[in-house]
Formats: C-alpha cells, sequence, structure tokens
C-alpha cells in the first residue's frame, strides 16, 4: 500500500497521511524521537489502530445498514470504520481504502463473513511494517 507523508508533528503525535488519494490524521509511529520522518512516499509501513471501548455486539452489526466502506473522521486520529467482514480467525474487515485485521471484535461465526459493520477506532496510526 502506497502512503504518503504530508506532515507530522513528530513521533507519536499527530501526522497527516495521504492514502488512496483520501487524507487522514494518524499518530506519527514511523519517526523517532527528536527526528521527524521525511515527508513523502514512505516505504514498509503498515496501519494500525487502537480501541480503548469497542461497540457491543448488537452495535457493531446494526450500525451499518447502508453497506458502507468508509473511516469517517470523529476527531485527532478517531474515526469511525464502515466496512465489511471478509474473514474471521483474524477478523478481517474491508473499509474501500485498506483492509485491517481488527483485534477487538472476536468470532467463530462463519456466518459473519460477508455482514458490514461499524467499529470504534481510537487510534489510527501508522508504523514500520516487520518486512
Amino acid at each position: 500500500m502506497e502512503i504518503s507523508l504530508i506532515e507530522t508533528n513528530g513521533y507519536a503525535l499527530d501526522a497527516k497521511v495521504e492514502i488512496k488519494g483520501q487524507v487522514f490524521i494518524v499518530m506519527d509511529d514511523i519517526s523517532y524521537p527528536g527526528e521527524n520522518h521525511t515527508l513523502g512516499p514512505v516505504r514498509n509501513v503498515e496501519i494500525g489502530y487502537l480501541t480503548v471501548d469497542p461497540y457491543a455486539w448488537n452495535a457493531t452489526f446494526s450500525g451499518n445498514p447502508d453497506h458502507l466502506k468508509t473511516l469517517s473522521h470523529s476527531d485527532n486520529w478517531n474515526y469511525l470504520g464502515y466496512g465489511q467482514i471478509l474473514t474471521i480467525n483474524p477478523v478481517l474487515i474491508d473499509f474501500g481504502i485498506f483492509t485491517l485485521e481488527y483485534d477487538d471484535l472476536k468470532t467463530n461465526d462463519e456466518r459473519c463473513v460477508g455482514e458490514y459493520v461499524v467499529v470504534k477506532i481510537d487510534r489510527l496510526s501508522i508504523s514500520k511494517s516487520a518486512v
């Protein structure tokens, strides 16, 4: 996935990135403390998230009746993720712009594959991948 760093306030602070033509505010986990990452395209990075208090099961599965695949910006690096479950174990959700393994939704029920959901993302981040 191509990600371009537009601006950063430094390590573990706000950054703006562009992914497939869309701008997101994320936590910068690719800069080093005291040394900001070079702006522009970045390689070997991945999208991560943190959810402090996930939605209840019913809210997750009833909150996307329009079958959206998008991230809706709430505040700072907080988002509501609207997407479709692609797999379980692990749960992979297609948000349209990218797919994310969402560990805060656990299920063994194959009927969940293909379902549209809404999930909370309290912190969207970019970090170096283990490549």
